[in-house]
Formats: C-alpha cells, structure tokens, sequence
C-alpha cells in the first residue's frame, strides 16, 4: 500500500489518495486515526438530488439493461420508505447519536443493508413498475423481469442512491471515533465547478492543508477536469464552455424524485452544518443553504419546479426545526508533525482525483 505513495516529498509538498469507500463504513474512521492520527480529510459534498442521479446512471443503468429498467423516482421512493420504516433512519435518531458516545450509532450498511435485500427494498415498488408496464404478463414472467431490474452487481451502491446523500449519517462516527471537527473539511463540489468560485475554494483547501500559497488561477482558466463524465480520465481536461455544454446536455432529474430527496434529505444536511460540524473557519460556504437555493437559480431546476406544480394542485416546501444542542467533539489536536498524510475522503462524490497538490 505504502508503494502506491512517493518516498520524498519536495518542500511545500504533501500526498494524498482518493477513497471513495471509506467515509460509509463506521469500522474505518477509528483505524483511520490509529494509523494516520496526523490525517486531514477533505469531504468532497454535492446537491444531494444531483448525486443521486449521477449514481444511478453510474451505478444502476451500467449494470441493468433491457425494458425492465426501473426509473430514478421509482427506486428513489421505495429507498427513502426503506430507510424510514426499514431503517429506522429520522434527525432525532441522528441527533441522539451525535450527542451520546454511549451507545453504537446508527450503521447504515452493518445495521440495514445487511440484514435486508434488494427484494425487501424495491420489489415492491419494482412489482408495481412492471405490473404497470406489462399488464399482459404472466407472474413467472414479472419475477424475471424482477430479477433483472434488481440486478446483483453494484448492489452496495444503486441500493444507497438517496443515503449516501445524508453525509451526516457516515460522518457522525468519524467525529465520534475522535476527529475533532479541525480534522475534517467540507468541500462545495458545486463551487469547485464553477471558474469564479473555484479559485476561492482551492485556496480554501490549500489553507486547510497548511500548504504554501499558490496562484491557481492559471489552472483554472484551463478549464474543467473530467467533465461530463465522459470517463475519458480524470486528467483529460475540456474548457469552461465545453463542460457547461455537456452539463445542458445531461437529462433533467425527475421533478418528483428532486422533491423526494430534497425534501428528505435538507434537515440531515441542515443539521451536519448548524451542528455536526460548525464552521469553525468561517469562510467555508454552507453547501446546503446553496443547494436549496439552486433549485429556482438554473433553467433545469426551473423546468422541473414548473412541471411539479404543474402536476399538483398545491405545491409546498417542508420546513423543518433543526434546533438542537451542538455535540462535544473538540478533541484535542494531535497533529504535531508539519508532514501530514491526507485522505481526500470523496465516497460521498464521484470525483476520485488523487493528484499531488503544490
């Protein structure tokens, strides 16, 4: 593992890996801290909605093929009933883990996803899918079907399409393991995204890391790495222009599955900024407040508003009390070395750039 890193390190430079599965599983943060207790991490968060459509096409649509492909908002509804009822997953459970270290908090994959299936979570909604499409079909018939919508590969990540959007729920053990809240640094993928806020949020990072000012402007002006998602790799870089044009070029989210996971995710994330992990730096945007008020700032958004309340007679935003007393994890700093290992912890984002920054 140690091989995969460089041996020295020139002055004003430091080494980091990308590790998209690590921030899920709450067995890791404490062997992360036991092993690299200098670390810093940087949690790359996006729109929750907007990553959970961006994974159904990466994880789900990659792996499921033919007519019996289910659509974003049906697998989208039968999770979010899963996580509530199956799950037992609500803001109070999530407070009452932040604040007690008494007792083991909620684990999603070791409490939930592994003592259920994707039967139990979709086959209902899925049943009801193909029924609808394929009333002529026999029952034998529609349990194929079934099996093929549901399909084995992948299923640890199409299964959390909406969870790995509630990024409280995986970062409260990292905090409860002992990282203080200085550790760790919340990153706006949306502002990465854009070239006036990108230099801003760059130089954000490199302050979080103690690296030496850098101009980043220059590489900015460039343009865009890895746009699109085109999987041409993560170095092949398109300008500005271009990226913003295979953006527009992306299908719309399905008005009714954005209202779903906006709706259910927006105190989760409310209650990760207010209380979980205060902004102790001051100048960190808070991310959810944008993604909030991005949903009536960009034409797509603005066409799935207007279809969703074309299709409703009423159309109303939850508004939720997100008041609660702040957790206890100012634990001591133990960093004490000026050479730090970095985990740039993106689990929570597809963007697995390991590049050295200077």
């Amino acid at each position: 593992y140690l091989r995969n890193f460089p041996q020295k390190e020139l002055p004003g430079q430091i080494t980091g890996e990308a590790s998209p599965g690590y921030a899920a599983y709450s067995a890791v943060p404490s062997r992360v801290l036991h092993h690299l207790p200098n670390v810093r991490i940087l949690c790359i968060i996006r729109d929750p909605a907007t990553r959970a459509y961006s994974a159904y096409h990466y994880n789900y649509l990659s792996v499921a093929h033919g007519n019996n492909v289910l659509p974003f908002e049906v697998l989208v509804k039968a999770e979010i009933h899963f996580l509530t009822w199956n799950c037992g997953v609500s803001l109070s459970r999530l407070a009452n883990d932040a604040n007690a270290s008494s007792h083991k908090a909620l684990d999603l994959s070791a409490d939930c996803y592994a003592h259920s299936t994707p039967v139990e979570q979709t086959g209902k909604a899925a049943d009801e899918w193909l029924r609808s499409k394929f009333p002529a079909a026999k029952p034998n018939a529609l349990v194929t079907q079934r099996t093929a919508a549901l399909p084995r590969a992948n299923q640890h990540l199409w299964r959390q399409l909406v969870a790995r959007s509630i990024y409280a729920l995986y970062l409260v053990h990292w905090f409860r393991a002992g990282f203080s809240q200085d550790s760790i640094h919340l990153v706006c993928s949306e502002r990465l995204a854009r070239p006036q806020d990108a230099v801003a949020e760059l130089d954000a990072i490199a302050h979080f890391l103690d690296l030496p000012q850098y101009n980043f402007a220059p590489a900015v002006q460039k343009g865009k790495y890895n746009a699109g998602s085109k999987h041409k790799g993560y170095h092949a870089l398109s300008s500005w222009e271009e990226a913003q044009q295979l953006a527009e070029a992306r299908p719309p989210i399905p008005p009714e599955a954005h209202r779903l996971i906006d709706e259910f995710s927006s105190p989760f994330n409310a209650f990760l900024f207010e209380s979980l992990a205060p902004l102790s730096r001051g100048n960190l945007p808070r991310c959810d407040l944008e993604w909030t008020a991005s949903l009536t700032s960009s034409p797509s958004r603005r066409q799935e508003e207007q279809q969703h309340k074309s299709s409703t007679s009423t159309s109303t935003r939850h508004h939720h009390d997100h008041s609660t007393s702040i957790p206890d994890f100012q634990h001591k700093d133990k960093r004490n070395s000026p050479h730090r290992d970095l985990v740039f912890s993106s689990s929570l984002y597809f963007n697995n750039n390991s590049e050295v920054i200077e």
